[in-house]
């Protein structure tokens, strides 16, 4: 595995110190785990962004119409019993 050096802050540094000594994972899964959290966040953000700019487009109805043609297909070929 290759490794780069990375500066941070002291405060990064003391929260790293922190989680390590509660959790006894290394700095390096500590710094992958929470890269991870982060870039699932941010994609979680756009995809909100992305709801958010539809809603507020004229395109908003048409999403709906859509929805309402995909959701009376849920039962199709399945019987009552």
């Amino acid at each position: 595995m290759s490794s780069t050096t990375v500066r941070i802050t002291g405060r990064a540094y003391r929260l790293l110190q922190d989680i390590k000594k509660r959790t006894g994972d290394s700095f390096q899964t500590i710094i992958e785990m929470s890269l991870d959290n982060y870039k699932e966040k941010q994609f979680w953000n756009e995809v909100s962004d992305a709801y958010k700019n539809l809603r507020d487009s004229a395109n908003w109805n048409e999403e709906l119409d859509e929805r309402r043609l995909w959701d009376s297909t849920i039962s199709d070929g399945l019987e009552k019993e």
